[in-house]
């Protein structure tokens, strides 16, 4: 299992709106083989209804950049 996050200034946001180069991070583990689970990992400091769009933004942006890659 691999957690899956990105952060901008020290700040959970949305898979794909922060500073981690998530692409190359996926094409990597693609490169070495892993067809293991990736799991979206977010930070606790959301109400459940500020956290929501977070999280189907984010699982929007792995979907579609594993399906790329």
């Amino acid at each position: 299992m691999v957690h899956v996050k990105d952060t901008l200034a020290k700040r959970c946001v949305a898979l794909g709106q922060g500073e981690v180069n998530l692409r190359s991070c996926l094409q990597v583990l693609k490169q070495h083989g892993h067809t293991g689970v990736l799991s979206l990992e977010t930070e606790g400091e959301f109400a459940a209804d500020q956290g929501q769009p977070l999280i189907e933004a984010s699982r929007t942006y792995l979907v579609q950049t594993v399906a790329e890659i």
